[in-house]
């Protein structure tokens, strides 16, 4: 009675059909394990969902007292927008066209401005910069910045008492040229040249020796294929050989891989669990971390530690350091 009422639980049942014992299966026990687990999550303990970006709707859904409700005279005052003190009536100054978009106002010049004088400093400091007298002409411009890249180089005219004047030995040595180095090898062509000699040479024994080609002898490898003597057609082997020509042998207590899929047992089929091993059988519930390590109380202060009063040492030494 225990056992059927054990399995009435479970979801299933034996009925005889025929002569046949068979199994059933309670529909509401199925649903029941076919639900969802339900999650132990803490929304104190836990992040927020995951907002995926572009989507328009809330990240959390907006409560619908919160749409219905009036606010107060106070959050009223706080929603109005901040007063605008300018006179959008006034021309609004122009700004440079060629300014590469700095805001680099044009003002209108007054008209005492515009009828002064200027001193003679400031005359002086408006004048532009002249262009000097050797570069007047456009042609002897062009004469002082060939091979100049450019930068003003003038050409000068030597005197003659520079042409006529001998030159010194330092000087000559310094206007000679780098020499090469006395052991510099000019690179060699692609082609070489043979020379007569060698092409009317004659070569010697040992020359000839190790000109010869490689003589590959075969030494311990075979050809493929041999020849089997008459006698060894008609040989006969001996029982040793017989014995090591004999294919490898399954052990005697060897058992071939069992088949992934078999039939059970009636014997298993009619068998009904011990109470151990449906002890055994029950799931180990765990509480989840956010339930271990979750601690309400963990930043409140205690009464007694309210109502403690320091000592005479504690508030000797909660005195701040003095520094001279």
């Amino acid at each position: 009675m225990e056992v059927s009422q054990r399995n009435a639980s479970r979801g299933f049942g034996h009925t005889r059909r025929g002569g046949k014992r068979s199994m059933t299966y309670s529909r509401k026990r199925v649903e029941q394990l076919s639900a969802p687990k339900m999650t132990r999550r803490v929304p104190l303990t836990t992040f927020p969902p995951i907002v995926r970006w572009g989507d328009q709707s809330a990240i959390t859904p907006i409560n619908p007292a919160a749409l219905t409700a009036e606010p107060s005279g106070r959050t009223v005052l706080l929603a109005q927008p901040k007063n605008d003190f300018l006179n959008h009536d006034q021309q609004v100054p122009m700004f440079d066209i060629g300014s590469c978009g700095r805001e680099s106002v044009i003002w209108q010049v007054s008209e005492q401005a515009a009828k002064a004088k200027p001193s003679q400093r400031i005359e002086g400091l408006a004048r532009h910069k002249t262009e000097l007298d050797i570069h007047k002409n456009n042609k002897q411009r062009e004469m002082h910045e060939v091979g100049s890249c450019g930068r003003v180089s003038p050409l000068w005219d030597v005197t003659q008492g520079a042409q006529r004047c001998q030159d010194r030995e330092h000087t000559s040595s310094l206007a000679r040229p780098k020499k090469v180095h006395p052991a510099y090898e000019v690179p060699r062509t692609d082609e070489s040249i043979v020379s007569e000699l060698a092409k009317k040479a004659t070569c010697s024994a040992r020359v000839e020796q190790l000109a010869e080609a490689k003589d590959h002898n075969p030494g311990l490898i075979r050809d493929p294929e041999w020849k089997v003597s008459a006698a060894a057609r008609g040989a006969t082997a001996s029982e040793r050989t017989e014995t090591l020509a004999e294919a490898k042998k399954i052990a005697s207590g060897y058992k071939p891989a069992r088949s992934p899929i078999w039939q059970v047992q009636p014997q298993a089929l009619r068998a009904y669990a011990t109470p151990r091993i449906n002890e055994l059988m029950v799931p180990i519930k765990r509480e989840t971390m956010d339930h271990v390590q979750f601690d309400p109380d963990a930043f409140n202060v205690s009464r007694n530690a309210l109502k403690a009063k320091m000592s005479a040492r504690l508030e000797e030494l909660a005195q701040p350091v003095e520094r001279k």
